[in-house]
């Protein structure tokens, strides 16, 4: 988007995700949290974890390996997560860790492969970015309506 405000916000926001992932990477308890609220084996978590904040990847073929791009979406599911509470974790979340998992398992058992490749093969099996996307858009209609809610109406306020 070539508008300033939103090329200004969506800067903000990036940092905002560069400055959590920081954060999880230094993070000490949120392994055994997310082990304990998703029955998931804590040396999994712990390799995901590995695989998602800190390990380089050769992202773009010839390019020097780098971590992945700070991510709003995924640094709110691994925080949800991280909170011990299953009841706090949304489906989409669980999506995360089935599919950054499989796509580290498509990786070792085809070593070379271009990280694109691994990436599009584990979303034919476990698609994170569209469930996230559809979890922003139900978000986004809740708040919407809830707001409309506590203003006293359950119809859309006239514009």
């Amino acid at each position: 988007n070539t508008d300033p405000k939103t090329r200004e916000e969506q800067k903000e926001l990036e940092a905002l995700a560069e400055n959590l992932y920081e954060q999880q990477r230094r993070a000490k308890k949120d392994v055994k949290r997310i082990a304990q609220s998703t029955g998931w084996p804590e040396e999994r978590i712990a390799k995901i974890k590995d695989y998602i904040f800190n390990q380089k990847h050769e992202i773009s073929p010839g390019e020097p390996p780098e971590r992945f791009s700070a991510s709003m979406g995924m640094i709110q599911s691994w925080r949800r997560m991280a909170k011990g509470d299953p009841k706090a974790i949304e489906k989409h979340d669980i999506l995360l860790l089935q599919h950054e998992w499989l796509e580290m398992e498509i990786k070792t058992q085809n070593p070379g492969i271009e990280h694109q490749k691994a990436h599009d093969m584990a979303n034919k099996v476990y698609c994170y970015s569209k469930a996230e996307e559809a979890y922003n858009a139900k978000s986004k209609r809740l708040s919407i309506s809830e707001r409309t809610r506590r203003k006293g109406s359950l119809l859309p306020r006239k514009q």
